[in-house]
Formats: structure tokens, sequence, C-alpha cells
């Protein structure tokens, strides 16, 4: 994630985010039930391994739980852990967790673009500091870019869908 953040991006970034969110709801909303267990390209974890993944990586960012992220010394190792707590959930409460935080999660990244806070500069684990507007738009951005594209359609066989040029415009996903 670059640490570039002008206020121009962060429209497109918010824009871009309720993209990337659509793009895979309607694809984790196709799946089949073998799908849906099936290992995906991410090192062990399954198609519901990543979703929750997702699932969780939103919430944090609304809820107390991202503390954990911003003091963390591995981001690794958070991510692995917040899959291990929901490895037992249902396919209903995975993909309503990844619904209702990846909402929540939008509409503050829609709130905190608007303010000086989208500037403030917060730790994420191992990775540094970075401006918060960019943090929440960058991550979840590339969680359901990168995930849905190199993790579960091909490893499902399934067609890849395009990537939108603009991601790439303003840093929010790098090559």
């Amino acid at each position: 994630m670059s640490d570039r953040l002008s206020p121009a991006d962060l429209p497109n970034m918010a824009a871009a985010l309720r993209a990337e969110r659509a793009e895979m709801l309607n694809f984790t909303s196709s799946l089949t039930d073998d799908e849906w267990t099936a290992p995906s390209a991410a090192a062990g974890w399954r198609i519901a391994d990543v979703v929750a993944h997702i699932g969780a990586t939103a919430r944090s960012f609304h809820t107390p739980t991202g503390l954990r992220m911003i003091f963390a010394t591995s981001l690794d190792r958070v991510n692995e852990d917040s899959v291990d707590r929901r490895r037992d959930w249902s396919r209903a409460k995975v993909m309503a967790e990844c619904q209702r935080a990846g909402r929540r999660a939008t509409t503050l990244l829609d709130v905190v673009r608007r303010t000086p806070a989208a500037r403030v500069r917060v730790p994420l684990a191992e990775l540094g500091r970075h401006p918060l507007g960019l943090m929440i738009g960058g991550a979840l951005i590339f969680d359901h870019h990168t995930h849905l594209r190199h993790d579960m359609a091909p490893a499902l066989d399934r067609p890849v869908p395009p990537t939108d040029a603009a991601l790439f415009s303003y840093g929010a996903v790098t090559a």
C-alpha cells in the first residue's frame, strides 16, 4: 500500500471499495456448498476461510478488535487467529459478518474521508504507520481484489473477474 493520499483519491477509494465488495458478494453468493468448503489458493485456507478473513478484517476497522491489528507484531498471526475463531461458523454466519462488517467499514470510510482524520497516521502491525483513510480503503480493496482474483476464482477454476484500471491509478492496489 502506497502512502500517497490526496484528497481526490478518497472518493475514488470509497467507490472502488463499494465495487470490489459487490464483486465479492456476487461471487460468494453463487458458490455451491462444495465450492464453499474447497481449498483456496491461500495456503491452509478454504474458500470459507478467505471470506471469513475478509469479514473479520472489515470488522476490525469499526470494533475494538482492531486494536490488535494496530499493536500486533505479526499481521499474519492476527489474520490466522481471526480465521481460526471463525473456522466452525456456518456459511450463513460468515456471510452475514462479511456483508454487515463490509457495509459498516464502507460507511466508516465514507465518513472518515470527509474529515481530517483521513490523514491521521496510525500503526498497522509490523507494516508501519499509514493515513487512516488509506488504511481502511486500501486494505479492504486489496483484500477483496486479491483474494477474489488470486485465491478464490482460480482455485475453483472459475473465471477471474476483470480488474478496474482505476484501482491502480491511485495506489489502492499494487501490481
